[in-house]
């Protein structure tokens, strides 16, 4: 079985047209290229009735919120550990790929319960990242998951932008909860992020432990500037290690 992805811009000969036409161009330049057991393969590209479509493997189990919906009872860490490998693939790479819109309705379980990284019309290799990104440009169930300086206007997504958002997904893997989801105000959520500087906490999630370790991580990947996060391949060493070490263990 496979998937396929129809891009379909609201007016075919305006600007939503050549918006979705760059789109695609992007998506298939970066995710023709990716090789990893943790990010989606793209199998290949047709138009069907003029409508272009992507194709890749059908995920039966849905988004890894789905997946986590209808199995709750799910080992959950190792999927932590699995979007962090597929992550860490994609800042490794030459020049390093920007996923950009890193969030769990971006991952998918397929049947062997197997987490897989997917949508890249929003990545970018560094090379390319030019222009900025400002919260006129996030659709709302993105702004949960992103770093403070994409909420700031002007900034642009980054690698370390992503270590956030990773921990963002992280978090609601483990507690079924995403970041600051008591606040319904998308604008309230952004106040907190970038004027408070305040990060989720073990209060809101009760699903994961305060004395977990696996906070300690989180907190680093929240940082709330850049330069002070962790790099993707320093976060997979943490993940792999025995959770009583992740306590103890500096970047």
């Amino acid at each position: 079985q496979v998937a396929v992805k129809a891009l379909r811009a609201t007016n075919t000969d305006g600007p939503d047209e050549i918006r979705m036409r760059k789109r695609l161009a992007r998506e298939i330049y970066v995710w023709a290229a990716l090789d990893h057991p943790h990010v989606l393969e793209l199998l290949g590209f047709a138009f069907e009735d003029g409508i272009p479509c992507l194709i890749s493997p059908w995920c039966a189990n849905g988004t890894l919120h789905e997946f986590l919906n209808k199995y709750p009872s799910a080992d959950r860490r190792p999927l932590v550990r699995q979007v962090a490998e597929g992550l860490k693939y994609l800042h490794v790479q030459t020049p390093p790929i920007i996923h950009g819109d890193f969030k769990t309705p971006n991952v998918l379980v397929n049947h062997n319960q197997v987490a897989k990284i997917c949508d890249f019309g929003g990545s970018r290799r560094l090379e390319q990242v030019k222009t900025g990104l400002t919260t006129a440009g996030l659709v709302l169930n993105t702004i949960r998951y992103s770093a403070p300086e994409i909420l700031s206007e002007g900034q642009h997504p980054t690698t370390s932008s992503d270590v956030y958002s990773f921990a963002c997904v992280a978090l609601e893997t483990m507690t079924d909860k995403c970041p600051f989801w008591k606040i319904q105000n998308v604008v309230a959520v952004i106040t907190q992020v970038v004027v408070l500087k305040l990060t989720p906490s073990p209060e809101d999630h009760p699903g994961l432990d305060d004395d977990d370790a696996i906070w300690e991580l989180l907190r680093r990947c929240w940082s709330h500037e850049p330069v002070d996060r962790p790099k993707m391949i320093d976060v997979c060493k943490t993940v792999h290690l025995p959770l009583k070490m992740i306590g103890t263990t500096r970047f």
